[in-house]
C-alpha cells in the first residue's frame, strides 16, 4: 500500500488480488473512491507510515465533529480496507 497527499487530502493507491490498481481518499471516518489519477501522478507527494498517519489524524480533526482516534486505531483506519466513508461519493 502506498500513500500520498494530494492537495491537502490522504490517498491510499493498493492492488487487490489479480485486479487493477485502486486509489481512495480519506474522508474523515472512511475511505471514499478516487479517481483522479492524474492528480497523483502530477501533485501527490509520497508519504511514509507516519506522515500517512499525521494526515489521517490531521484530516479527522478538520471535520471538528469526529472524535481523535489512539494510535492502534489510526494504524487500523490507515490499511483496512473494508473501512468505508459514509458518503463514499467518488472524487
Amino acid at each position: 500500500m502506498q500513500f500520498y497527499e494530494v492537495d491537502g487530502v490522504l490517498v491510499r493507491r493498493w492492488v487487490p488480488a489479480k485486479r487493477r490498481r485502486m486509489m481512495e481518499v480519506w474522508m474523515g471516518d472512511g475511505w471514499a473512491p478516487y479517481t483522479d489519477v492524474e492528480q497523483v501522478l502530477r501533485f501527490g507527494n509520497r508519504l511514509n507510515e507516519e506522515e500517512a498517519l499525521w494526515l489521517l489524524q490531521e484530516t479527522r480533526a478538520l471535520f471538528g465533529t469526529f472524535d481523535r482516534l489512539s494510535d492502534e486505531e489510526a494504524r487500523v483506519g490507515l490499511t483496512d480496507r473494508r473501512l468505508r466513508a459514509a458518503s463514499s461519493a467518488p472524487l
